[in-house]
């Protein structure tokens, strides 16, 4: 359900040259205008031909770093301000034309104006470690960085009070956040964003976040009007019930979620490291219904329960495991 999607016209060759259809909506956002920047993540051998087919829809790229991920064990113990770092480490070297490396991913930054280009690639630099210690973005570069991604200020500011993964579970505070007055907007469903289904790459403030509907169906209509068909593709897969139990770990079914239950006949991982997951899409993967009870997740199949998940409740991504389904 999660494969990559193919356009039948625009964009197609950016897909083709690429490998993969991630952020294939956020492109679009950017090429039509309503996403002033962007940056990308693109295999190092593919580069120079994913370049060249940006700058046929007017699009200017600038390079930042190579990046090759490595396993966070590889970080020296000594290192001050190891704890704070979040679970995906890479080694990074300067790009250089003339210099190809075999293997790693090119970071780059795309927009339609020199000016949101530069910005963006001042703002969009990741905590680093020099000296045995680690240096964590100000708060002003994350401030701009959103700001030039063009995520909503309400959202931002919401980012920066509580992306603390030592101190919160974020997911989980943007549902405290909500206001629930009938169905969530779908628009507004973040969980499929690294798997192409989407009309948004951030985490809104709310799952009902006024200011990220706004945006999400303006790029709605845009898609509409050039590829119809990945419209309907997206809209189906952010209306499916979720079960989010932190940033790095949840699932998509299809099914139907009924008084907190959803009854299933397949489920999804959607964690960016499916390593993570796997534990818990195993016992998922013997049910056909799921429903949360405090912190704990049990699984039922023809009304019997065959397994129950219990949450890690770790100082470092700590999970509060919820159920969601977005519909309006």
């Amino acid at each position: 359900m999660f494969e990559t999607y193919y356009p039948r016209n625009f964009c197609k060759d950016l897909v083709r040259i690429k490998g993969n259809s991630a952020q294939l909506s956020m492109l679009m956002a950017v090429i039509f205008g309503i996403k002033p920047c962007m940056d990308d993540w693109i295999s190092i051998e593919r580069y120079d031909a994913y370049k060249a087919a940006c700058r046929k829809y007017g699009l200017l790229v600038r390079e930042s770093s190579v990046f090759y991920e490595v396993n966070k064990r590889f970080i020296y113990a000594g290192v001050v301000g190891r704890e704070r770092l979040t679970t995906t480490c890479a080694l990074g070297y300067r790009y250089s034309p003339n210099v190809r490396l075999r293997a790693g991913v090119v970071h780059v930054f795309i927009s339609r104006t020199h000016q949101h280009l530069e910005r963006c690639f001042q703002n969009g630099w990741y905590p680093v470690i020099v000296n045995n210690r680690v240096i964590d973005k100000p708060l002003a570069d994350v401030y701009g960085f959103g700001h030039t991604l063009g995520y909503p200020p309400c959202c931002i500011d919401f980012f920066r009070k509580f992306n603390n993964w030592l101190k919160y579970s974020y997911l989980h505070e943007v549902l405290k956040n909500t206001k629930v007055s009938g169905s969530l907007p779908y628009v507004c469903n973040p969980f499929s964003k690294d798997d192409t289904y989407t009309y948004i790459y951030h985490m809104p403030c709310s799952y009902s976040c006024i200011n990220t509907k706004e945006t999400a169906l303006s790029l709605r209509k845009a898609i509409m009007d050039k590829e119809p068909e990945f419209v309907v593709a997206i809209d189906r897969h952010l209306k499916i019930p979720y079960l989010v139990v932190y940033e790095r770990k949840f699932f998509a079914f299809e099914g139907s979620l009924e008084n907190g239950v959803i009854r299933y006949n397949k489920v999804y991982s959607l964690s960016s490291n499916r390593n993570i997951s796997e534990n818990y899409l195993t016992s998922l993967a013997k049910g056909d219904a799921v429903r949360v009870d405090d912190r704990d997740i049990y699984v039922s199949r023809k009304g019997k329960d065959v397994a129950v998940i219990r949450t890690e409740k770790k100082k470092f991504g700590p999970e509060y495991p919820f159920i969601i389904q977005f519909s309006s």
